[in-house]
């Protein structure tokens, strides 16, 4: 009798050991940068850098859609857009980069910023799961 209370107690306390582990990989699981949505939104802001950056027209960098393809393969929604542009937007603002040939070197600051610790942060922070 006491194996078998054993027995059960240890079946019960796996069960929950296992429930509990899985909770903790499905809250994390969009702030983790390898997550499908955090990859997109981070491409995503380095679409948006490129957009404002680089010296072309908005109709061509606009019409190249990629921007538009990473957001239809996420999850994201039009919130987690909107933040991409203010983010890019005040990094832009505030990077200051010298060049010996007076030009906005906008291509070197949306490399920097795609391998930034800002960036990351900024994606865990939007992605991160809403509670209630």
């Amino acid at each position: 009798m006491k194996a078998n209370m054993a027995y059960v107690f240890v079946i019960i306390l796996a069960g929950f050991f296992a429930c509990s582990h899985s909770s903790r990989v499905q809250n994390s699981a969009f702030s983790d940068p390898r997550h499908p949505d955090a990859l997109a939104l981070k491409n995503m802001v380095f679409c948006e850098c490129l957009e404002r950056a680089v010296p072309l027209s908005r109709e061509q960098k606009v019409s190249d859609g990629s921007k538009s393809g990473y957001f239809q393969l996420s999850n994201l929604g039009e919130d987690e857009i909107d933040s991409t542009v203010a983010f890019v937007q005040t990094y832009l603002d505030t990077a200051v980069y010298s060049s010996s040939t007076n030009t906005k070197l906008g291509m070197m600051k949306c490399i920097d910023l795609y391998n930034s610790n800002k960036l990351d942060n900024f994606v865990k922070n939007v992605t991160r799961p809403k509670i209630g």
